[in-house]
């Protein structure tokens, strides 16, 4: 097990150097796991981070299918 860093990086989702795009919230929670993360660490520099890191997550949980309200494609992820 190990921990993650998180990051915003041009307005998108860095974990441990990996860009991840709106529309990659699978591939974020996919990664996490391949690597047995078992917490993940933001360290802002403002609350401006942190709202624009709220401000994302929102908009990867909107673009993702796992988020529609059907059926998950897989309980793991969640």
């Amino acid at each position: 097990m190990k921990d993650v860093y998180l990051k915003i990086v041009d307005n998108q989702l860095e974990i441990d150097g990996i860009v991840f795009k709106h529309s990659e919230l699978r591939e974020a929670k996919e990664y996490m796991q391949s690597v047995g993360a078992q917490e993940a660490i933001f360290m802002p520099e403002d609350d401006d981070d942190v709202d624009e890191l709220h401000e994302i997550v929102i908009k990867m949980g909107e673009l993702s299918p796992e988020a529609s309200g059907e059926e998950p494609a897989s309980y793991f992820l969640n």
